[in-house]
């Protein structure tokens, strides 16, 4: 009985009762397999007239000493993304680990400025469960000067976001933008509140700026959903190939209509001191 009282302790968090109910085990050597993608969503930026492609970290709790093989279907009824600008395979966690990769190819067959979304799950098979889905964007992507765009910016809220404060901070705001490829990061406060700092990521892609999808990972009031931001409803920011004293920033902040409330557009301008 002693022993029986310690294992309810244990799984207090998980569960509400130790009674005849049935759950899965989920442990390293002897439990049910639980495998996921090791992020919720993704960018596939596809060059100009040719192609592109993204390596997607994916998890599963066992370990095997045999490779396992996993299939991958889309969601059909939340993929945006036009046939044929696409492909991807099955996911191989290697013998005696814990990961595998999701390589994820795309090629420009119609592939627009403004983001698609490709939505992928995981095939449980018959000795794993999954968990969650993979949301992937998928648009296209011209070349910048690398150096272009770095350095300190400061920013002008025009348009609030989410709870009316600014996605990335207060007007007057400073970040340091970092280059990787077409991709611009820099480290801001969410929503203008100094315990969420996060890396944000911008795409600077045919004079237009793109915001691909990204989860906050900042809840609701106990709820078990997080703000979510993405590209904007209308037109995306801009900048100047020639340029780079100045680009515009346009988002859609809580995209998911989480936390009791609707998407909100909001805008921003980054100036370089």
């Amino acid at each position: 009985m002693k022993k029986l009282f310690l294992l309810c302790l244990v799984f207090t968090i998980v569960l509400v009762s130790c009674d005849d109910q049935e759950f899965p085990v989920v442990d390293a050597e002897n439990g049910q397999s639980l495998i996921s993608f090791g992020v919720t969503s993704t960018s596939l930026q596809v060059i100009v007239d040719r192609d592109g492609t993204i390596d997607v970290p994916v998890n599963i709790t066992t370990m095997s000493p045999q490779d396992r093989t996993f299939n991958v279907n889309m969601v059909a009824d939340l993929t945006t993304a036009i046939p044929g600008s696409f492909s991807f395979g099955s996911i191989t966690i290697p013998a005696n680990t814990f990961n595998g990769v999701l390589t994820i190819d795309g090629v420009d067959n119609g592939v627009e400025i403004a983001p698609e979304q490709l939505v992928l799950e995981i095939d449980p098979g018959a000795d794993a469960i999954t968990e969650g889905q993979l949301t992937v964007d998928i648009f296209q992507v011209c070349p910048v000067d690398e150096t272009f765009f770095t350095g300190d910016y400061e920013i002008t809220v025009d348009a609030p976001g989410v709870f009316g404060a600014g996605t990335f901070g207060a007007t007057g705001t400073v970040v340091t933008l970092a280059a990787d490829g077409f991709n611009r990061t820099f480290t801001a406060d969410y929503f203008e509140d100094d315990r969420f700092p996060r890396e944000f990521t911008i795409v600077l892609t045919c004079n237009t700026v793109v915001v691909p999808r990204f989860d906050a990972e900042v809840g609701c009031g106990g709820n078990d959903v997080n703000l979510v931001i993405g590209p904007p409803s209308g037109m995306n920011g801009v900048y100047d190939s020639f340029d780079d004293s100045s680009f515009t920033i346009n988002l859609t902040d809580n995209v998911d209509s989480d936390c009791g409330g609707g998407p909100v557009q909001a805008s921003y301008t980054f100036t370089r001191l």
